[in-house]
Order: structure tokens, then C-alpha cells, then sequence
């Protein structure tokens, strides 16, 4: 080579030219095939826990609103001037319709066995969306959750009730034998609360 003359340029191979060969995208596709069949697994599972996360809020919202609808019932005593106790207390309106109606049993206190089994009157249904769909012993085919409810009295305290309600996941009570006690199952809410009658 001349003092000051170009280097000669190297010519690149011809395997250089073609990029990734069959065997490399096999390999690679082997690789992506292999995390994603790893991982799939753990990304179904975290949508089953966002999906049961999500039916449990519903549930429990389901339950606080019928709590409130039992503790908005008239329960209250009023004290005339005599000094005679009067009670105003609702023992006719019935919850288990889409709006309180007639026809039922206010805070009257309930027969036994009414969060454990589908008692007219202390039972309804809703759909995956929350919507009232229906009431009575048996459970609608597009029923979601089975919510039940009970009133409570104790004979030592005649100006308390004590007011409970659970919401069970329908498909659940459809399968599973009945109840025979207050035993939780999957995804059950129980909520409760004490109402008091106030002297107006």
C-alpha cells in the first residue's frame, strides 16, 4: 500500500447481511412463549381477585342499604303531657319489594331462621348490576346476590332492635347444601347495627 493512500474497505460477510436467521426467530419466539406462559398464571389470578374484590364492594354496599332502609322505619316514643308514653312504630311495612311497601312486618321482630334460609317477606334478590329483581323462597335464575334480613328484640331491652343483614352470592347458595347455623361462607357480607327508640 502507497504512503497515503484509502485503506481498503472490508466487504461484509454474507451472513452479516441477512439479519436474524430462522433459528434465531425460534429461539426468540421460544423465549416469549416461555415467559408469557409464566406469567399468564399470575396475571389470571389478579383478575380473579379484582373480579371477587369487585362483587365483595357491591355486596357490601347491598347490605348497608337495606341496613338503612330498616333503620329509617318509624321506631320512637312520644311522652304526652300526662306523662303517658305513647310509641309510633312501624310494624306494617314489608322491605322485600324494589320500594317499601305495605303488607309486612316493620321492626317488628322476625321468625326464626331468616338470614339462613329464603323467608317471604325477609329475603330478596338483585342482579351483577345491584338492580332488585325479585323476591319470595326461590332463587331467580339471573339472581347474583340473595340478600336476607332479621330484626331482632330482646325482652330486657323493649326500646331496642337489633338489626342484621347478610348478602350471600347467589351461585353459592345454589349449590351448597343449607345453611344450619351462622356460619360465614365465600363472600358473604354480614352487617349489623342497634336501633334505639328515641323519645320526641
Amino acid at each position: 500500500m502507497w504512503p497515503g493512500a484509502a485503506p481498503p474497505t472490508r466487504r461484509p460477510s454474507p451472513r452479516a447481511c441477512h439479519g436474524f436467521g430462522i433459528v434465531d426467530t425460534l429461539v426468540a419466539v421460544s423465549l416469549s412463549s416461555l415467559v408469557l406462559s409464566s406469567i399468564l398464571p399470575l396475571l389470571l389470578a389478579a383478575r380473579d381477585r379484582q373480579i371477587d374484590a369487585g362483587r365483595q364492594a357491591e355486596a357490601a354496599a347491598l347490605a348497608a342499604s337495606k341496613l338503612d332502609l330498616l333503620a329509617s322505619l318509624a321506631w320512637q316514643v312520644t311522652v304526652l303531657p300526662s306523662g303517658i308514653r305513647a310509641p309510633r312504630e312501624d310494624l306494617a311495612t314489608t322491605l322485600a319489594h324494589d320500594v317499601p311497601a305495605g303488607g309486612g312486618q316493620g321492626l317488628a321482630p322476625s321468625p326464626p331462621g331468616t338470614l339462613v334460609a329464603n323467608v317471604p317477606g325477609y329475603v330478596d334478590y338483585l342482579d351483577s348490576e345491584g338492580r332488585w329483581i325479585g323476591e319470595g323462597r326461590d332463587i331467580p335464575r339471573h339472581a347474583a346476590f340473595v340478600r336476607r334480613w332479621a330484626v331482632l328484640a330482646d325482652p330486657a331491652h323493649p326500646d331496642v332492635r337489633f338489626l342484621q343483614v347478610l348478602v350471600a352470592r347467589a351461585e353459592v347458595e345454589r349449590r351448597a347444601p343449607p345453611r344450619a347455623g351462622l356460619s360465614p361462607r365465600a363472600g358473604d357480607v354480614w352487617m349489623s347495627t342497634a336501633r334505639f327508640r328515641w323519645v320526641r
